[in-house]
């Protein structure tokens, strides 16, 4: 159980090392594999299964054929032969004056009865008609038991009388044995040999597949005697528990050779042929037609291994590149950009994100911190604006009830409208009403008029039922503080400014009108350009891309702002609010 574990758990590392990518290569790099061998395996399983079955057909049709073959020899060759020299009493005689008489009184007897019936026939010339017809006899022995005279017959001499005390039966060949019977009496008198070449048989497979070239048969007699053997190459301890067994038993099977070859026995009259085909030849055959199938599969996984390597180490590649980037991006260093020269595809769209990403955060960052600081100025300012209000308040009052009791009104008014407006920047509601934030910019004006009396003239209107309507505090005030700050000319004595709040149907339209300086018309187009930006950066100024986007910030992004101007005959801002 531990040591399964162990493996199971290196089989685990090995998998989960590096990238999710490198974890799939090596997964689809061992299926591919897994199935390219189980290919192979199956095919070759097929080829040795089909080898062995095609092997036992062979045997099969190889002892089919042959069998055919020697019923053929035996049947209708030897018959044939037989009829020749011994089926009519006329071929018999001739047959036998051949045998008795010598070869002059021989020859007469057949000129006499040549000239008596036209039938005289030499018996040499019907024997070599025989060897003519059929080139597959080697020879024909033709004996007589009341005889010690014999007539052998071949290819290379055709015919001779021989004379032995008893005739010996050729064992190197193939030989059917036919009686002779005397055609007058029917009794037999003797018998024919025909003997076979051997390539009457071994032509048999060289002209049929390489399997039944090694094909081994072999022939016995009714008597189990070998009479005949084709072998190739079978071991000498085979052979003879081949000539035991048939012996003994008339009989062989895969049994009695230890089941090392496919054995098939067949009886074809007085004979039995016994065909062999070694199992090792047909597994040696086999592994011979297996490693090409190796070879190949072997081929095609080191092909797909490679070009997989070389597929995911260039997508791994690319992945590492991403992941070092995002990795010095966690660290702080926002300067940090994939190289997406390298990168292909999807990992390209990737890079692409993860780089545009950065320089968003980059810039988020660096907007956040100058946020951040203008909030920390404006904390410090309006801390600085809240020392002690109760005492400037106290102090503002004095002076103006001592400038009353001293019949300054004049001054007593201004003192009471700086009071107001110093009341009203240090105070923390964020929304005020329309009237409210034009009284306060009122009081503005009325200290500039203080100061510079008889230059400046102001002009406030609102529609009825807009009196109340809310608006962030300080949209209106740095707008004509602009014009005070930029546009007027103090040594004009003309110099005036007007505030229209009016409603238009579903909009409320604000519209600031001065007659100062004006601007040119490059600085209107950057000015229009600038409100037009979607992102604008509040600046340190109080200008009108702040008031802008503040009023957008409150009422939405259908807020209209719209700034004209002519150089030298004053600037118009105009405010649409939707309802």
């Amino acid at each position: 159980m531990k040591s399964w574990d162990l493996m199971k758990k290196k089989w685990s590392n090995f998998f989960n090392r590096g990238f999710l990518i490198n974890q799939l290569m090596m997964l689809y790099s061992l299926i591919l594999v897994m199935i390219v061998l189980i290919i192979m395996l199956g095919l070759s399983l097929f080829m040795v299964n089909s080898n062995f079955k095609e092997a036992k057909s062979s045997i099969e049709n190889v002892s089919a054929e042959l069998a055919t073959s020697l019923r053929n020899k035996d049947s209708n060759v030897v018959s044939n032969i037989l009829g020749e020299v011994a089926i009519t009493p006329t071929h018999y005689k001739n047959m036998r004056n051949y045998l008795l008489m010598d070869q002059q009184e021989y020859f007469e007897t057949v000129i006499d009865e040549w000239h008596e019936g036209g039938t005289g026939t030499f018996f040499q010339d019907v024997m070599r008609t025989i060897f003519s017809n059929y080139t597959d006899v080697k020879s024909i022995d033709i004996v007589f038991d009341d005889y010690d005279y014999y007539i052998h017959g071949d290819q290379s001499r055709v015919i001779e009388k021989k004379q032995t005390k008893s005739f010996v039966k050729p064992t190197k060949e193939l030989t059917f044995v036919r009686s002779i019977r005397d055609p007058s009496s029917f009794q037999i008198s003797g018998a024919i040999y025909v003997s076979f070449t051997e390539d009457s048989l071994t032509s048999f497979y060289n002209s049929h597949g390489e399997n039944k070239k090694e094909i081994n048969t072999f022939i016995f007699d009714s008597h189990d005697k070998l009479i005949y053997g084709h072998e190739k190459g079978i071991p000498e301890k085979d052979l003879n528990q081949l000539k035991k067994s048939m012996k003994e038993n008339s009989w062989i099977s895969e049994e009695d050779l230890n089941k090392q070859y496919f054995v098939k026995l067949i009886s074809v009259k007085d004979l039995s042929m016994v065909t062999l085909l070694d199992k090792k030849q047909v597994r040696w055959n086999s592994f011979m037609q297996i490693i090409p199938i190796f070879v190949i599969g072997f081929s095609v996984i080191i092909l797909l291994l490679v070009i997989l390597n070389k597929v995911f180490k260039r997508y791994s590649s690319q992945m590492e590149q991403i992941v070092q980037v995002t990795n010095q991006v966690s660290q702080g260093n926002l300067k940090a950009q994939v190289d997406t020269s390298t990168m292909q595809l999807e990992l390209k769209d990737l890079a692409d994100a993860i780089n545009q990403m950065v320089v968003n955060l980059n810039k988020y960052i660096e907007d956040i911190y100058s946020l951040e600081i203008k909030q920390r100025d404006a904390h410090m300012r309006a801390l600085q604006s809240q020392i002690n209000p109760h005492f400037l308040y106290n102090t503002l009052e004095y002076i103006r009830m001592y400038a009353l009791s001293n019949q300054q009104n004049e001054l007593a008014d201004v003192v009471y409208a700086f009071s107001a407006l110093l009341r009203n920047n240090i105070t923390q509601e964020k929304t005020t009403t329309l009237k409210e934030e034009l009284d306060f910019c009122e009081k503005y004006v009325y200290l500039y008029q203080m100061r510079y009396p008889d230059s400046i003239a102001y002009h406030f209107v609102v529609d009825d039922g807009l009196d109340k309507f809310i608006i962030p505090k300080f949209i209106i005030q740095p707008l004509i503080e602009n014009y005070f700050v930029h546009g007027i000319d103090y040594e004009r004595q003309d110099n005036a400014i007007s505030v229209k709040a009016r409603q238009m149907g579903t909009k409320v339209e604000i519209q600031i009108t001065d007659n100062g300086l004006g601007m040119t018309q490059e600085r209107l187009i950057e000015v229009n350009d600038k409100l037009n930006e979607k992102n604008v950066v509040l600046q340190n100024s109080i200008g009108i891309s702040n008031v802008y986007q503040r009023i957008k910030g409150f009422f939405g992004e259908s807020t209209e702002m719209r700034v004209t101007s002519e150089e030298n005959k004053g600037v118009s801002i105009v405010i649409k609010i939707e309802q």
